[in-house]
């Protein structure tokens, strides 16, 4: 083979010059510093092509990125309506209990003195049934000497009351109750005037 190369010495560089021009180098080659040489209608298109690469990642990353907010202000949106209606549920079963608790109170305003079994278990059953709203987070609303709001009270009568300001609730007739901060029934009160 030596004998050939000196025979032709116009092969080597010839070869190697093909080599270059013909195919590209092998990862190999780029790994070991080798160049590739483009014309310049190659170096456009592939700069082209990595431009619209380019634009089309971040696109993609735009439209990922606006998917994930969307997704978690939906997550917010969707754990807020089922906190809300929870808590409307929760109000209309305390609402509809009401009545009942207003007439145990009743019975136990008629029987203020008998102590026989049956004003006890009264007693006791309006106490468990108060117990049980009140660990619901239900709070009676006071009423009773308190300013009129009428956020919280509902007047139904209103008289004179020496040494007494005006505007100031007399007797609670009916009580008012809230959960969370939200009225589930306004106090029905007599007011002075």
């Amino acid at each position: 083979m030596k004998e050939n190369q000196k025979e032709t010495p116009n092969a080597a560089p010839a070869e190697e010059q093909a080599a270059n021009t013909a195919a590209p180098e092998s990862p190999q080659a780029e790994a070991a510093g080798g160049t590739v040489e483009l014309t310049q209608e190659q170096f456009d298109e592939i700069k082209k092509r990595v431009d619209a690469l380019t634009a089309e990642r971040d696109d993609m990353r735009d439209t990922a990125q606006r998917l994930q907010a969307e997704f978690s202000n939906f997550r917010r949106r969707t754990e807020s309506v089922r906190k809300e209606s929870y808590d409307d549920g929760m109000r209309k079963a305390v609402e509809l209990v009401l009545p009942a608790m207003d007439s145990l109170e009743r019975a136990l305003d008629a029987a203020k003195e008998d102590q026989s079994p049956l004003a006890e278990g009264v007693r006791l059953m309006n106490k468990q049934l108060q117990d049980c709203l009140q660990k619901m987070g239900v709070e009676k609303i006071d009423a009773a000497g308190k300013p009129f709001d009428p956020a919280l009270h509902n007047a139904v009568l209103s008289e004179e009351a020496e040494g007494v300001e005006s505007g100031t609730v007399l007797e609670e007739l009916q009580t008012g109750y809230s959960l969370g901060g939200k009225i589930i029934r306004h106090s029905i009160v007599k007011v002075a005037k």
